[in-house]
Order: C-alpha cells, then sequence, then structure tokens
C-alpha cells in the first residue's frame, strides 16, 4: 500500500510540477506581451511626438518664410513706388523750370522787340 500512496505522491508532484511550469510559463508569457505592447505604445507615441514637432517646426518654419517673402515683396513695392513719384515730381520740376524758362525767354524777347524797335535774335520770325 505504501508504494501505492508513494506512486501517488509522485504522480500528484509531477502534476503539481507541471501547473506551476505552466502558470510560470503562461505568465512570463503575459509579462513579456505586456512589457512590449507597453514598450510598443511608448515607441509609436515617441515617434508620433517627435513627427508633430517636426511638421509643426517645418509649418512654423514655412509661414515665418512666406510672411518674410511678403513682407520683403510689400517693403520693395513702396519703395519702387516712392522712388517712381520721387523720378515723376523731379522730371516735372526739371519740365517745369524749362518751360518757364522759355516762355520767360519769349515774353523778354517780345518786350525787348516792342521798346526798342530791336529786330530780335538772328533766329527770330521775321
Amino acid at each position: 500500500m505504501q508504494a501505492f500512496w508513494n506512486h501517488i505522491g509522485e504522480d500528484l508532484d509531477q502534476v503539481l510540477e507541471r501547473d506551476v511550469e505552466q502558470d510560470l510559463e503562461q505568465d512570463l508569457e503575459q509579462d513579456v506581451e505586456q512589457d512590449l505592447e507597453h514598450n510598443l505604445e511608448q515607441d509609436v507615441e515617441q515617434d508620433v511626438k517627435q513627427d508633430l514637432e517636426q511638421v509643426l517646426e517645418q509649418d512654423v518654419e514655412q509661414d515665418l518664410e512666406h510672411n518674410l517673402e511678403q513682407d520683403l515683396e510689400r517693403v520693395l513695392e513702396q519703395v519702387l513706388e516712392q522712388d517712381l513719384e520721387q523720378d515723376v515730381e523731379q522730371d516735372l520740376e526739371h519740365n517745369l523750370e524749362r518751360d518757364l524758362e522759355r516762355v520767360l525767354e519769349q515774353v523778354l524777347e517780345q518786350e525787348l522787340c516792342c521798346c526798342t524797335n530791336w529786330p530780335g535774335p538772328p533766329n527770330a520770325p521775321r
């Protein structure tokens, strides 16, 4: 009978050992799975965060470049308009001065001719 109980004890030990091993393997598999999932989630979060930061930096950079280009264009247009206005103003002043001088010369010549009976300059109409 002792042999029977010894045999049952050995069987129970083997069953218990096998159950413990299976439980340990399952626990280990679950722990590894959870660790892998957690690490994957962290990696994905980190990658997404980095990608978003890069995209944001690029967007900000592009916006700044675009705004700078617009500002430069606007300033250049203003400067060109001012230069054009100044050039036109100077040309008008110069033309006005020249026209006034010519008219004044003609008036003076006519007055001189009328008052002195001077026939006028050699190229004057007769």
